[in-house]
């Protein structure tokens, strides 16, 4: 076989993933999670003045991730970051496509390969994620894509949870008789996000069932189970080591205060979330009589199992260990076999003419899927510049010096990351450990007593004297006020910075 030949496949793996992450839409990057968690490896890659951030030495609750963040940072250009994600499309649109191959001899009809990428593509498009979001709620922006609680493998940025879509590649691994690399996918995913360690889990335990069930011996089965443990055991050992068993007031911090829309049920439960159940349902009714139906039920059922148990008990704990999470790779599993089942039914079911059509009218989709998705991706990164904020990033990462830390309001979250600036703290990147926790919660708290509409003059002494805060961000509601401690250094109608020092 030619060098060309065997090059094929892999540029129509990373192209087809290209094309689907720029019909999905990739936001510029430090956007939402990655404040979160780009933040450990930026630090350690020497960016700014992030090493004397107190949130960037505090544990690190996704320590591969970081690691990739680091060396990326250090050695490699800034769009490297957009590639891993484009890269992770290719690995989800492989998975998926496969596997709707499996079930329902997809490639058997050029037709109906292109209605399937077709359907995948307009239904993961930030076109329809906008029609979703505008024309029926924020609920269900990611219907066809995400899981429940807003949990989804995807997204417009790169963080930990879209190495999800490995436990994807382990579910198709699985279903080509491939059950030591399904074990090794879903590792992945669980070394890169330790959330997802509960999913490996699931999957691995459907994987040994089946292996049973379809005559192999319990050896086999045994050899499954033990080589998944052995790969997690590292990331598990630190989870635990880290994190657990964790105080009830950390918990209830993190549940109650951080993260009520991804753990507390009655914030995220209701007609969207019937909507994800009710794909998930129709799947399993497509999917019978395949080796993938044991897989679906096997995380229905123990998602559903543990759901209700954390109903009946309330326990915190249980809601950190999101098992409704599962519905975020049950989710697209759903959709495969419903895109499939649907591109097959129709190729056979409609004369020569739809076969000689099909491709031609799925590609136009496929392109204004793309266009759709460029359009949105120009308009985030010209919001981006246009933001109020603009200004004040633009000063401070020019005035910014070592020893200096910034209160700032608590939901100008893009901030640290965008002047490499310390800062006290924010409302959307926490820590994990439980004192760490109780810390980073009574930062936020001071900022929500002081950020109000009136400030409190009376909060110095605690910005100051406890925590050491040289510089003070006001935003618009603040503008006009000031404390007798604060020195007006740069204003610019949106926003304001004090240096901070001792009263008249």
């Amino acid at each position: 076989m030619s060098i060309r030949a065997r090059l094929r496949p892999a540029l129509k793996f990373v192209a087809w993933g290209a094309l689907l992450g720029l019909a999905y839409g990739q936001a510029p990057l430090y956007t939402s999670n990655q404040n979160t968690y780009f933040l450990h490896g930026l630090a350690q890659a020497g960016q700014g003045l992030l090493a004397e951030d107190w949130l960037a030495n505090t544990t690190d609750p996704t320590p591969v991730f970081s690691w990739l963040v680091f060396v990326t940072a250090r050695y490699l250009p800034r769009v490297t970051f957009h590639l891993y994600y484009f890269l992770l499309f290719g690995v989800y649109l492989y998975s998926l496509r496969n596997i709707s191959d499996r079930l329902f001899g997809l490639e058997r009809s050029r037709a109906a390969r292109w209605v399937y990428l077709a359907l995948i593509f307009v239904s993961h498009s930030a076109v329809l994620h906008v029609l979703l979001s505008r024309g029926v709620g924020g609920d269900w922006e990611y219907l066809f894509d995400g899981g429940l609680a807003g949990q989804r493998l995807l997204g417009t940025v790169l963080q930990p949870s879209s190495f999800g879509v490995f436990l994807l590649l382990s579910v198709q691994q699985f279903l080509e008789g491939r059950p030591y690399r399904a074990v090794l996918a879903a590792a992945v995913a669980a070394a890169v996000h330790p959330t997802y360690l509960l999913s490996a889990a699931v999957l691995t335990s459907a994987y040994m069932l089946v292996e049973i069930r379809t005559g192999k011996s319990y050896r086999q089965s045994l050899r499954i189970g033990v080589l998944s443990l052995m790969l997690v055991l590292p990331i598990l050992a630190y989870s635990y080591s880290s994190f657990f068993p964790s105080a009830a007031d950390a918990l209830d911090v993190l549940v109650h205060f951080r993260l009520p829309a991804h753990a507390v049920i009655s914030e995220w439960f209701g007609p969207a979330a019937l909507a994800t159940l009710a794909l998930i349902g129709l799947a399993l009714i497509l999917a019978k009589s395949s080796q993938l139906l044991p897989v679906l039920l096997i995380s229905v059922a123990v998602g559903a199992m543990l759901t209700l148990l954390q109903i009946l008990t309330r326990s915190d704990a249980l809601a950190l260990l999101f098992p409704w999470r599962l519905s975020a790779y049950l989710i697209p599993l759903a959709i495969a076999v419903l895109a499939g089942w649907f591109s097959v039914w129709l190729s056979e079911h409609t004369g020569w003419r739809f076969g000689r059509i099909a491709p031609i009218a799925s590609m136009l989709v496929i392109g204004a899927s793309i266009v759709g998705g460029l359009i949105w991706m120009a308009i985030q990164g010209l919001q981006r510049q246009i933001a109020p904020e603009r200004a004040l990033y633009d000063y401070v990462r020019v005035a910014r010096v070592p020893g200096q830390l910034y209160a700032i309001p608590p939901k100008l979250q893009d901030f640290r990351l965008a002047n490499s600036t310390p800062i006290l703290a924010d409302f959307k990147s926490n820590p994990y450990r439980r004192g760490e926790v109780i810390d980073w919660h009574d930062r936020v708290r001071l900022l929500q007593w002081f950020y109000r509409e009136e400030i409190d003059c009376g909060l110095m002494g605690d910005f100051i004297g406890e925590y050491g805060v040289t510089h003070m961000v006001l935003g618009p509601e603040q503008l006009g006020q000031d404390c007798p401690e604060m020195r007006e250094r740069y204003q610019d109608g949106h926003y304001a910075v004090y240096e901070l020092g001792p009263g008249p």
